[in-house]
């Protein structure tokens, strides 16, 4: 649906299917992986991640994790840190389920070097409730990349009370309890500013 829709569109339709084909699967996401790679073929644009490396990243997924199960921040921190390294080491010499893989892969990927290359208009949405891309250390790591000021060419929103896949729940849901109420509950402010920014980048 997203090709017959570019084609209407007079966007890239060809691009959507190839790049469906050939990114589709490459990411963990078990969702939105062939949905996003379609979409990003159909605009002709690139898709990323968090700001920050995949060493972070785990960081931040555990910290979050043993936060929402009551661990005292600092103290969630240093086992983050330390699950981290258990779980690189042991991807890095044997990646055997597809998520291992695809960590893998992320372990190559330096987000400071992509963000320096960037000269065309980019857009940075962050969820303020975002347990796996803490929206503060994703702004710190663009601070660190660019300490003089951030390029004129990057545009960052951050939206309010906002989760992961931007539904407005409050922060550690649990999706397990999860209803047709909440699915539907999509944050207003970030289609408006991602309408927005796509129509003014036109």
């Amino acid at each position: 649906s997203i090709c017959l829709a570019s084609a209407i569109l007079r966007f890239h339709p060809v691009k959507a299917f190839t790049t469906m084909l050939r990114d589709g699967r490459k990411s963990s996401s078990p969702n939105s992986a062939i949905t996003e790679a379609a979409i990003a073929g159909a605009l002709d644009i690139k898709l990323g991640g968090p700001t920050f490396d995949a060493t972070k990243q785990l960081i931040n997924e555990y910290h979050s994790e043993y936060v929402c199960n009551g661990a005292d921040s600092t103290a969630a921190y240093d086992k983050a840190v330390q699950k981290a390294r258990s779980h690189q080491n042991w991807v890095s010499m044997i990646a055997i389920t597809k998520r291992w893989r695809h960590m893998r892969m992320k372990m190559e990927y330096e987000s400071a070097k992509y963000l320096k290359e960037i000269t065309i208009p980019a857009l940075f949405v962050f969820g303020e409730n975002d347990g796996q891309v803490y929206p503060s250390w994703a702004m710190e790591e663009m601070n660190i990349v660019f300490p003089d000021s951030i390029p004129s060419n990057f545009s960052t929103f951050s939206i309010a009370g906002a989760n992961h896949y931007f539904h407005v729940v409050p922060p550690c849901y649990d999706y397990e309890d999860d209803s047709d109420t909440i699915r539907k509950n999509f944050s207003f402010r970030f289609k408006e500013v991602f309408r927005e920014w796509i129509f003014d980048h036109l």
